[in-house]
């Protein structure tokens, strides 16, 4: 088999980012008591970036234009932000979005806002202003208050071919996932979609992995990946009684019979092991995400 190459960066997540990851497998009616706290703490950070416009001072004609484009960016922003309170307070769904080790966002009903300061300069401050808020009013793990370690974040593994008698063609990859195909015709479409399949059973291995550390039960005998009703995300359905969490799994969710031949590497991966998994006549498992193009 060819090589395999995987890499890994280390990071620090900010303690933002690492409170948003813990919400992210908490019910949603958490999710919406940490929106409100973060949206009350921008809204107050914007109007006092607003109000400061007004300060009277000598300023230069260029400065002034600068000021009034800014004031009218402020103010749309502002109305988005009112916009997605309103929507908050009348039930509007709410998922909490991160790409770490920052872009934290919150999907508000259809509504989608980026969470930062107006000022650019420590914007740690502020992150750290929305986690404080938060933990005062709501159970909060301590730790997060704690200096952050840095973690390592991975790359996506490459993988390659092999061939035995009687096997046909296998794609491998150094996760441990093996594809059983009858031939390499089209072959680099089949390696694409093989990498695409294995880097979304690596992060639902992660998702799973932390629904356990906060004391979910995960039942590996009825795990599967749901399509929603918003089509940004797929459902992780974690129990018989239809626990579930967000994550973007759009090639699982079009191969269901993958995802239970799957459960044993996902156990496996979840709990920190290597596990080999292969698939049989993966043309077949994979025929949906085969046929697109």
């Amino acid at each position: 088999m060819a090589d395999l190459v995987c890499a890994q960066v280390s990071i620090v997540p900010s303690v933002l980012s690492r409170l948003a990851s813990q919400l992210q497998a908490e019910p949603e009616a958490v999710r919406a008591d940490f929106a409100a706290v973060a949206l009350g703490e921008m809204i107050a950070a914007y109007e006092l970036e607003f109000e400061q416009l007004s300060v009277p001072g000598q300023v230069s004609v260029a400065e002034i234009a600068k000021q009034a484009r800014w004031g009218r960016a402020l103010q749309r922003f502002l109305d988005d932000l009112y916009a997605a309170r309103e929507e908050l307070d009348a039930g509007a769904l709410v998922d909490v979005l991160l790409s770490p080790p920052a872009a934290l966002q919150l999907m508000i009903g259809e509504r989608i806002v980026a969470v930062g300061s107006p000022r650019i300069e420590k914007p740690q401050l502020f992150e750290e202003q929305i986690v404080q808020v938060y933990c005062a009013s709501f159970d909060c793990d301590p730790q997060l208050l704690e200096p952050a370690q840095a973690m390592q974040v991975k790359v996506a593994a490459r993988g390659g071919w092999s061939f035995a008698a009687g096997e046909g063609a296998i794609y491998e990859t150094s996760d441990g996932l093996g594809f059983m195909f009858t031939d390499v015709c089209e072959r680099s479409r089949k390696e694409q979609i093989c990498l695409q399949v294995g880097a979304e059973l690596n992060l639902l291995s992660d998702v799973l992995a932390t629904a356990q550390q906060h004391g979910t039960t995960v039942d590996m005998s009825v795990l599967r990946v749901a399509t929603s009703r918003r089509g940004d995300h797929q459902l992780v359905v974690l129990s018989a009684s239809g626990h579930s969490v967000r994550a973007f799994l759009p090639a699982l969710a079009e191969t269901p019979s993958l995802v239970v031949l799957a459960r044993a590497w996902l156990a496996a991966r979840s709990d920190g092991k290597r596990y080999q998994q292969r698939f049989p006549r993966a043309e077949r498992l994979m025929a949906k995400l085969l046929s697109h193009r």
